[in-house]
């Protein structure tokens, strides 16, 4: 075999083998792989009001295994603490979480929907009550369910940015004492980004 039939063979196996192997490239959401995510936010409130500035912390890591290609089931850890000059606000809570990834990454990009349903502890350390003017502490318990439309995009092999539209409604009992308050509900919605790492 003469060499220029060598070469002839040799680029004949790269052309055909070269699109075989990227066509083989596992996606990242498959079956038996772990998405290692989370989000934090930070901000400052000014406000002309008798409660004055407030500062807001949190951060919700979560930890979801694919049972089956594009969906992944797990949990979500939520920790947010504010802070303003009346009192300070704890708040810890740990629930489900489900992500559904749609087809396989083109030019990079994941599409998904994702839902959570999160129960929270909140403990507020100092309340005012009118008209006595007398503070109290209050606990409360929260139900949030959250749902949101999202894109990953993948900034190597199995990490990616993450930018989500999301929707929240958040059921609130609180205990100021012995009273105990009516359930009262708040809805958010707006954008939120962070992290996504697709463990294998």
């Amino acid at each position: 075999m003469t060499w220029k039939r060598r070469v002839r063979m040799v680029a004949s196996v790269l052309v055909v083998a070269g699109p075989v192997a990227a066509a083989q490239t596992p996606s990242p959401a498959h079956a038996g792989a772990w998405i290692i995510s989370g989000n934090a936010t930070f901000d400052h409130v000014d406000r002309d009001s008798p409660e004055g500035s407030q500062t807001n912390v949190s951060i919700a890591p979560s930890a979801l295994g694919f049972i089956g290609n594009h969906f992944a089931v797990g949990g979500t850890v939520v920790g947010a603490y504010s802070k303003t000059s009346e009192g300070h606000t704890r708040a810890v809570g740990i629930g489900p979480s489900a992500r559904y990834y749609f087809g396989t990454p083109t030019n990079g990009w994941l599409p998904f929907v994702s839902a959570s349903v999160l129960p929270q502890w909140e403990h507020v350390s100092e309340v005012v009550v009118f008209p006595e003017g007398s503070a109290e502490a209050l606990d409360g318990r929260d139900v949030v369910a959250d749902g949101s439309f999202g894109l990953t995009r993948l900034v190597a092999s199995h990490v990616g940015v993450t930018g989500e539209a999301y929707y929240t409604r958040t059921w609130v009992t609180a205990n100021l004492g012995d009273v105990h308050e009516p359930t009262t509900h708040t809805t958010a919605y707006g954008l939120r980004f962070g992290i996504t790492a697709f463990v294998h």
